[in-house]
């Protein structure tokens, strides 16, 4: 226990108070360090860490005696006691989020009912349970900023709420910058607009390419134009996003290309591809 002590004392003099969690988050995760009998100087950190105004994940169970496999068994048992899931889907979740073997049957439990009480149903959650592991809190905090994003159905957005709250302060910074410039005052319905789909399907997108929050708003705009002028299926330039990070007037150039070659289904991956792939 000394060790770890003087491990964490060693990393808080060279962190920041945002990396001193990170750091006792990592030590408690890897560790599995028991913190009620954990050395003052731990616990002390723990609770700095935990006090951190932009933290955003719950606060971990550690039970005195468990080991990896009981903690998976005690994730399982609460996901079928809350879900009502099979044992098998109980199972597969925890695989996948292996972090929910570390979040309190407590904590889930106020997760559910924070997000019922915002319209959202368990089967929404059954399908997100990595949400469970968030603190009510924080979790309310995030959809806060994505409301001052324009960005208020609840349901729509979850997948934005993996970012963390300093990132998504950042993305609503930028996204207040371009008000003037941008439709519909997010670039996000302005992309669902655009592509005619479902706000849900671009938070994933976006979530996926982080990129498109801070790519310059007029050349995301002139491409997403030039696709669309060009006859690129909506549900193409949806399922390739890359495109957006290529240049105004090599995608123009691509496209005249492509058109001019008789090529009757024209996709995004084609236009951002090699020279040498391209003219095949």
């Amino acid at each position: 226990m000394g060790s770890v002590a003087l491990f964490v004392n060693r990393a808080v003099q060279i962190s920041s108070s945002i990396s001193v969690h990170n750091v006792i988050r990592s030590v408690l995760l890897r560790s599995r360090i028991n913190v009620c009998v954990a050395s003052p100087c731990l616990r002390g950190l723990r609770e700095r860490a935990l006090c951190i105004i932009d933290d955003d994940f719950c606060d971990v169970d550690y039970p005195p005696i468990r080991g990896r496999e009981c903690n998976k068994r005690a994730a399982v048992s609460m996901l079928l006691d809350l879900f009502g899931a099979s044992p098998k889907e109980s199972e597969s979740m925890v695989l996948k989020y292996p972090e929910l073997k570390f979040v309190s049957a407590e904590n889930a439990q106020s997760n559910i009912e924070f997000f019922k009480e915002r319209g959202v149903s368990e089967e929404v959650l059954q399908q997100n349970p990595w949400l469970l592991k968030y603190r009510a809190a924080a979790l309310s905090r995030k959809l806060d900023i994505l409301k001052d994003m324009h960005l208020d159905d609840v349901i729509a957005v979850i997948p934005l709420l993996q970012f963390s709250i300093i990132k998504l302060r950042n993305f609503a910074a930028l996204a207040e910058k371009e008000l003037p410039e941008v439709p519909y005052g997010s670039r996000l319905i302005y992309t669902r607009e655009k592509l005619q789909c479902t706000l849900e399907d671009v938070c994933k997108k976006f979530v996926e390419h982080e990129f498109l929050f801070t790519v310059p708003f007029d050349r995301f705009a002139a491409i997403m134009d030039l696709l669309l002028g060009a006859g690129v299926a909506p549900h193409h330039i949806l399922s390739d996003m890359w495109v957006f990070r290529s240049n105004v007037e090599k995608t123009a150039s691509r496209l005249q290309m492509a058109v001019q070659a008789g090529i009757e289904t024209i996709k995004p991956w084609m236009l951002r591809s090699s020279h040498k792939v391209f003219s095949k």
